[in-house]
């Protein structure tokens, strides 16, 4: 059950938050909340004895994972990176510029 604020709730927070607003404006903001709660409201009617929580509210059994290629050769590894790096004769990893 949500609690609705009352008009003075309402002057003291707007006085926290640097707000100044008058007994009209109040009013509506009121009115507002009254309509939201009347919102928030509806979601009682909704059955949720027998559901369990849940963190993530879809359950996906599908999970398809690409199959991917693993080059275990050293040698193909060089010719990948042939194009993009070098090595000098310490076996340093050199940029080309």
């Amino acid at each position: 059950m949500l609690i609705k604020p009352t008009k003075e709730e309402l002057k003291k927070l707007s006085e926290k938050l640097f707000f100044e607003f008058d007994d009209k404006k109040i009013d509506k903001i009121i009115e507002q909340i009254e309509v939201f709660i009347s919102c928030l409201s509806k979601f009682d009617a909704v059955p949720t004895a027998d559901i369990l929580p849940t963190d993530y509210p879809f359950i996906k059994k599908d999970i398809v994972l690409r199959d991917d290629e693993v080059a275990e050769n050293e040698n193909n590894t060089q010719q990948i990176l042939a194009g993009t790096v070098g090595t000098n004769e310490s076996n340093y990893v050199v940029l080309k510029k």
